[in-house]
């Protein structure tokens, strides 16, 4: 698997999104980047076996920073960043909400939670429901966590449904069980509608719906075999 190679082009592309710009990266072309994706499988999220487990498989905190701060500048809603993106490093806390067999040491998992998405008599800040753009941010939101993943060299996969959410087997929410009593807060950054506090910032537990759980790790060396094999058609047209 060209690993390596594609990893510097994909950190160099991360660099460039988060901090100078690609014409004061001496070496970078961004016009390489599409070619990289056509080429290079790893950036579909891989199938659940494809992790190396180990500690030093895991993202550093170093690397979770940048990954975490180039999902940040995600272009959301109207520009309103309300959604929680919750770290869990705890290989219990993992296989809690992933399920065993799915996750290792040598994984991180995230948790996305979004705003605009509970009934407004439901929300704690009586916000209102907006389910377009709610889901919006939240889907875009993960897809720039995915390409800042690949930036660092790991792989992602994907859980819209969670062994958390299994009927049956829980008596309280998965907010309530990563949310709740946790003083979690989240910054709107631009709040016209005055959802936050002074500091545009509101609580997470009451006003934010989990919308899936994203791994994060290491890929295998047989990752390239692995990764889901279907296909992707150019399904796009331009209007007549």
């Amino acid at each position: 698997m060209k690993k390596f190679s594609s990893i510097l082009v994909a950190a160099m592309l991360a660099l460039s999104v988060a901090s100078v710009g690609a014409q004061n990266l001496a070496g970078f072309d961004a016009s390489k980047f599409p070619a990289w994706v056509e080429t290079q499988g790893v950036w579909r999220t891989v199938n659940t076996t494809s992790f190396k487990d180990g500690a030093q498989f895991a993202p550093s905190d170093a690397q979770l920073k940048t990954i975490m701060k180039l999902t940040s500048l995600t272009p959301t809603s109207v520009g309103m960043t309300d959604y929680l993106l919750v770290v869990l490093k705890d290989v219990a806390q993992q296989e809690d909400v992933i399920g065993k067999g799915k996750v290792s040491s040598g994984t991180v998992t995230v948790l996305v939670f979004g705003d605009r998405l509970l009934p407004t008599d439901q929300s704690l800040g009586k916000h209102t429901q907006q389910l377009d753009r709610g889901y919006y941010n939240a889907g875009i939101v993960s897809g720039y966590l995915n390409l800042a993943a690949l930036s660092q060299g790991f792989g992602t996969h994907f859980y819209m449904t969670t062994e958390y959410a299994a009927a049956g087997k829980r008596t309280m929410s998965l907010e309530d069980a990563y949310l709740k009593g946790k003083g979690y807060k989240y910054g709107i950054g631009y709040d016209p509608y005055k959802r936050g506090d002074a500091n545009q910032q509101a609580e997470a537990y009451g006003n934010l719906k989990f919308i899936c759980g994203i791994v994060i790790g290491t890929l295998d060396e047989k990752a390239q075999t692995k990764v889901t094999d279907h296909g992707y058609p150019q399904n796009w047209v331009i209007s007549k």
